[in-house]
């Protein structure tokens, strides 16, 4: 996914010469940047910055900088410009503009820690890879207005998360991980239950992880949480020792049902997944 952010400007005016503005060099930045000519692209966006500080075009002009950088492997100049966001006032709420089909917001601290995992992951520097991951996630996380958009930025993470853990070597925090999203139905997790799949696999006893799935669904247990200042009533079941969080939707406004949850739950892809481990060929 690219996180160049895509802004097209527009003035009109009756002078037939004029002084370039800053959005004109903007949007040459980002139009160097689609054609893949970095340089020109890094030398549009720099002008910005080092002439006009006070521009509104200021913050999207260093973020397109750093993924200028990135994009032509000045993986130092980018980390630079990338942790220089994370340290900045920038706002993340700042308009994008565009298609609506497109992030509403600039994200920029988001998306900077997410790149900043990439460029780790790519150096093989994990457990760096691991904290800027988690900074995006958690110090900077997602904004949008979509449960959709929300739904699979939930996925993105919980593969990620999963991938992290798996080359550290800690596979019980890469399962963790991917039983956050075993639920989702608002975008498709197919990628998570198979790579839950797998891991189970790797595992002696994963043929008799049903019992255990079975076993704990007689245990749900109730937490209080606050979420947005409110106090809600929220369900829980472990397996292999991992809380894993029942979504409202099986139980909704009605008051919680045992045997009704537990048999929405048996309809899931997730538990028909672990049903099936016992009749794998892989």
């Amino acid at each position: 996914m690219r996180n160049l952010i895509l802004i097209s400007f527009h003035f009109f005016s009756l002078m037939v010469i004029a002084q370039k503005m800053p959005s004109d060099y903007f949007n040459e930045g980002v139009e160097y940047s689609r054609n893949g000519e970095n340089h020109k692209a890094i030398e549009s966006f720099l002008y910005i910055i080092e002439n006009h500080p006070k521009s509104v075009l200021y913050p999207k002009s260093f973020y397109n900088l750093g993924l200028a950088y990135y994009e032509n492997e000045e993986f130092g100049k980018a980390k630079s410009i990338f942790n220089g966001i994370l340290t900045s006032n920038f706002n993340e709420e700042e308009p994008v503009g565009g298609s609506i089909m497109l992030d509403p917001y600039a994200n920029f601290k988001h998306r900077s820690s997410n790149i900043l995992h990439q460029i780790y992951y790519d150096q093989g520097d994990y457990d760096s890879s691991l904290y800027y991951l988690s900074l995006s996630d958690t110090a900077y996380p997602y904004l949008h207005f979509c449960g959709n958009a929300y739904a699979s930025n939930a996925i993105y993470f919980s593969l990620r998360y999963a991938h992290l853990y798996e080359m550290i070597g800690d596979l019980k925090s890469a399962k963790e991980a991917l039983l956050e999203s075993v639920f989702e139905d608002l975008a498709d997790n197919t990628k998570v239950l198979e790579t839950l799949k797998r891991l189970y696999l790797l595992e002696k006893g994963s043929e008799t992880l049903i019992n255990e799935l079975d076993q704990s669904l007689q245990s749900i247990y109730m937490k209080e949480e606050v979420h947005y200042e409110r106090n809600y009533k929220v369900y829980y079941f472990d397996l292999q020792g991992i809380p894993i969080r029942i979504p409202f939707r099986f139980y909704g406004q009605d008051g919680f049902d045992n045997d009704k949850t537990i048999g929405m739950i048996k309809k899931t892809a997730f538990y028909k997944m672990v049903e099936g481990l016992g009749n794998a060929d892989d």
